[in-house]
């Protein structure tokens, strides 16, 4: 079964990241933070729906991107697709 991924930058300051991720842009079911200076990832809402392969997914693609792109900043939409 293929899937898909939504990954949507909502804010962006100097000490954390936000980003919403779920199936489209349109529907994201799930919200994480990353702060900057230590790399600590914090859940911060999720749809009771929400398969938690969608936050997996989408967390590991933003760390994996800033990983490869170290003097980038953090993209504001990316996506997964299998």
């Amino acid at each position: 079964m293929a899937m898909y991924v939504a990954i949507v930058k909502e804010y962006e300051d100097d000490e954390k990241v936000l980003y919403g991720c779920g199936p489209s842009k349109n529907e994201l079911m799930a919200k994480f933070e990353i702060i900057k200076s230590n790399g600590e990832i914090i859940e911060i809402e999720s749809e009771p729906k929400i398969s938690r392969i969608y936050f997996l997914k989408a967390v590991s693609k933003v760390l994996k991107h800033n990983e490869e792109n170290p003097s980038k900043n953090y993209p504001d939409k990316l996506f997964y697709a299998s």
